[in-house]
């Protein structure tokens, strides 16, 4: 557990050399994302669809993006 925990950490130490913080956060998520909705439907467990959907995405973004993109915009 320790070894992978300190490789993510060096692999964003590293891209950080090439990526502005805010596309890097991005693409984390959106990979991270995929994963799970991945999953989801691989388990069949059940995925939001129509209004659900978009409640959840509004909420989603404003919660990561005023979370993270103030913190990451002055860096970029």
């Amino acid at each position: 557990m320790c070894f992978f925990w300190g490789t993510t950490y060096l692999g964003i130490r590293m891209s950080l050399e090439s990526f502005p913080p805010l596309m890097l956060v991005s693409v984390r998520y959106v990979i991270s994302g995929a994963i799970l909705l991945a999953f989801a439907g691989a388990r069949g467990i059940y995925v939001p669809r129509g209004r659900e959907l978009a409640a959840a995405c509004f909420s989603g973004f404003f919660t990561l993006g005023w979370g993270t993109a103030p913190w990451c915009l002055p860096n970029c």
